[in-house]
Parts: structure tokens; C-alpha cells; sequence
């Protein structure tokens, strides 16, 4: 895509759009009821680096930026498990 197009702009959407079908993995394994989703997860830890990042004199759009962006990936690797990274780890 050209650096021209604004096309990347919708797969970027698309991406971080799916996040919100794309359920917390381990907490489903744990048999949770209606578990966050990796979308939840985001915000969640977004607004906990925002607060975090104030309080130790930190940039906290940085903070920020960094923990909404912190699981894109997951949009086409899915949600792994601690476990899973680790054993995809092992294999390089």
C-alpha cells in the first residue's frame, strides 16, 4: 500500500475492531462466564497506565498509546496463553 492511501487506515480499524469478538483466552480455559474481551483487556490497562504514568511524572499519552496497542497482534495471531507464547518461543 503506498504511503499515499489511506487504505491502511481501515485495516488498522478492521484489526482493533475484531478485538472486541476476540475473547480473554485464559479466562476462558478457567471456565469464566462471559470473559472480558482483549478489547476490554486494552482499555483496562490503558486507563491503568494513564493513571500510573501521572503519578511517577511519566508521559501518560505514552503510556497510554503503548497499552492500546499493547495486543494489536492478538487480531491475527489470537489470544495466547502465557503457556502458548512460551512454547512458540521454545520452537525458534
Amino acid at each position: 500500500m503506498s504511503a499515499g492511501s489511506s487504505g491502511w487506515v481501515f485495516d488498522l480499524f478492521a484489526a482493533v475492531a475484531s478485538l472486541k469478538a476476540l475473547r480473554r483466552k485464559g479466562w476462558e480455559l478457567r471456565g469464566v462466564r462471559d470473559p472480558e474481551s482483549v478489547a476490554d483487556h486494552s482499555l483496562s490497562v490503558a486507563v491503568l497506565s494513564v493513571a500510573l504514568a501521572a503519578a511517577r511524572g511519566l508521559d501518560p499519552g505514552r503510556a497510554a498509546l503503548i497499552a492500546v496497542l499493547h495486543d494489536l497482534a492478538e487480531s491475527v495471531t489470537g489470544d495466547l496463553t502465557p503457556a502458548e507464547k512460551a512454547e512458540l518461543g521454545s520452537e525458534r
